[in-house]
């Protein structure tokens, strides 16, 4: 929805604009504005075009969606508003802490977000505490996760059932990693995750750890889709920190193996174009994941498909043979499919071709045969 379409004050809209759109620090960005009302809400509608004052912002924090609500004095222009933390009862910051409140400033448009940033950092140290309470081996392990350069460490605890007793630990860990020799162009960036993100969940009444790796959507559909990439098991000895880089790791040679997969397919299709010049139908010049042949063995045409995974060589390439004019009884072209045939991703991409050239040419005369037998011209 559009900032306009929420019915704010003039004033307060340049507010919630640097809000929506300014820079946080927070691992997870997309904070939201919900339900906006007016403190005036006894005065007709038509005349509350753009009065409304009130409104709750959601934040993602730690795993878990904060929601405070913001009560400006419409009335009052350039006034800071009150905060309520209703849903949070163990929260409740004194006014003099958030410094940005204090030094209230009418004419810096920033000062929502600054508001907002501060509250957000009092929220963090004060579940850091929380957590720190918890006994010395998760104190230990999160300190040394915050003291941990290049990492951006949120956490929190809370209630998940309503007497209390049953309390799950969360810690969200944003990590770097260079996606830029992978991602594809025609791709639009993620907005609100922008680098991996690991969400640790520790049921601390049974122990239970539960780890989920996010990746920015831009780079799960290069990896095959969401959860392509999952969080490596929790070994029970791992501390937190050991547990980050080993998923550190596996994301660095997920990207290595994209990388290279490329470069190694990029080598096996011109290969193939040495291999089979003139022969040559189309093929795959920017991502490398196909080739198509076009041959004619005693009058017999036909083509063949060869197909790439982005896990190649370590997956080997399929061979498609398919007649140029038999079809089978559903009147589609008769085709073979070959994933069985001497290979190993061992060897470089001219010894790939020339050994699937000898498998070809070996196979033809019987695919022909199956052709004319079992297909309809």
């Amino acid at each position: 929805m559009e900032l306009s379409e929420w019915g704010l004050c003039d004033w307060i809209q340049p507010l919630v604009k640097q809000v929506l759109h300014g820079p946080t620090g927070f691992c997870v960005g997309g904070l939201k504005i919900e339900d906006p009302i007016s403190s005036a809400a006894c005065v007709p509608h038509e005349v509350l075009k753009n009065a409304n004052d009130i409104f709750s912002i959601a934040i993602p924090l730690a795993g878990d969606i904060l929601r405070w609500q913001f009560i400006f004095d419409g009335s009052n222009p350039g006034s800071p508003p009150d905060i309520l933390f209703s849903e949070y009862e163990d929260f409740d910051p004194e006014y003099d802490d958030i410094i940005s409140l204090v030094k209230w400033d009418q004419e810096n448009e920033e000062n929502l977000l600054h508001v907002v940033k501060d509250v957000v950092g009092l929220y963090k140290d004060h579940h850091k505490f929380k957590c720190y309470q918890l006994g010395e081996k998760f104190k230990t392990e999160l300190e040394e996760l915050f003291e941990c350069e290049g990492l951006n460490v949120e956490v929190s605890i809370k209630r998940t059932d309503r007497t209390g007793n049953q309390r799950t630990m969360n810690i969200l860990v944003q990590f770097q990693a260079d996606f830029t020799d992978i991602i594809e162009k025609d791709i639009p960036l993620d907005a609100v995750i922008h680098s991996p993100l690991l969400l640790i969940k520790y049921e601390l009444n049974t122990g239970k750890v539960a780890p989920v790796l996010f990746l920015p959507s831009h780079v799960e559909r290069v990896l095959g889709g969401r959860g392509a990439l999952g969080a490596p098991p929790f070994t029970v000895g791992l501390t937190v920190l050991d547990y980050v880089n080993r998923t550190r790791e596996r994301v660095n040679e997920s990207i290595k193996t994209l990388s290279e997969s490329h470069e190694k397919r990029c080598e096996y299709i011109a290969a193939f174009l040495s291999q089979f010049s003139g022969h040559v139908l189309e093929y795959d010049a920017e991502k490398f994941f196909k080739i198509s042949l076009l041959f004619n063995y005693q009058t017999f045409f036909f083509i063949i498909h060869v197909s790439l995974t982005k896990l190649f060589p370590s997956e080997q390439p399929v061979i498609t043979f398919q007649s140029a004019y038999h079809v089978t009884k559903r009147s589609q072209l008769c085709q073979s499919v070959s994933n069985n045939y001497p290979y190993s991703p061992r060897w470089p991409g001219s010894e790939m071709a020339k050994r699937a050239k000898l498998f070809i040419l070996e196979k033809i005369p019987h695919f022909k045969e199956t052709c004319i037998r079992s297909g309809v011209l």
